[in-house]
């Protein structure tokens, strides 16, 4: 399908277990490359990180 990349734009510590990090992705093909925004928070549960929510446009 291609190539995808992210490039990491802000990191907002919400609390010691939650983050809310907002970046740009790009999928590179040879039909056309694509791009966009996202946005996630993560929540540390159980000792691991998770994603449990996300947006991308």
């Amino acid at each position: 399908m291609g190539q995808l990349a992210f490039k990491l734009l802000e990191f907002k510590k919400l609390a010691d277990d939650a983050y809310f990090v907002v970046g740009k992705w790009q999928l590179t093909r040879t039909i056309g490359n694509l791009d966009g925004h996202f946005s996630i928070f993560l929540r540390r549960i159980n000792g691991e990180w998770k994603i449990v929510a996300d947006h991308s446009s």
